[in-house]
Order: structure tokens, then sequence, then C-alpha cells
């Protein structure tokens, strides 16, 4: 899979949809309306899409217990 446009603006992207034949991977809840009046159709898919996290937290701050507990949930 190669991107062609990232964006955060769902407004953008959901408008490019519409307009043209692309495809966008977007949260069921967002497209649901338009599912439903038909103006986009979901695609079955079977792929997992990889995800990247970073936590970030200054190292001479106070760490509360349960920013260590979810620290340590994320090892």
């Amino acid at each position: 899979m190669h991107p062609i446009i990232e964006s955060e603006n769902t407004d953008l992207i959901l408008s490019m949809i519409q307009n043209t034949q692309n495809i966008t991977f977007l949260p069921y809840y967002l497209i649901q309306p338009y599912i439903k009046d038909g103006t986009l159709a979901k695609l079955p898919l079977d792929y997992t899409i990889p995800i990247t996290r970073q936590l970030l937290y200054h190292k001479e701050k106070w760490v509360s217990p349960e920013m260590q507990a979810f620290i340590a949930l994320l090892d």
C-alpha cells in the first residue's frame, strides 16, 4: 500500500472520495451515514495496518503511579 495523500481533515477526505474513484481508510462511525444513504460503499478488507505508537515524557519530571502503570502496560 502506498498512500498518495495523507490528511487529518476528514471533511476533505470525504469530499475527495465522493468526487473521485479513490479509496480511503476511515473509522466506520464517520462513514456510516454515507453508507446508509448510498453515497459511499464499504469494501471488505482482509489486511492488518501496522500502527506505530510513541509515548514521550520528561525523564526528569515526576511520574504518577497511574502513568507508571500505563508505561508498563505499553512495554
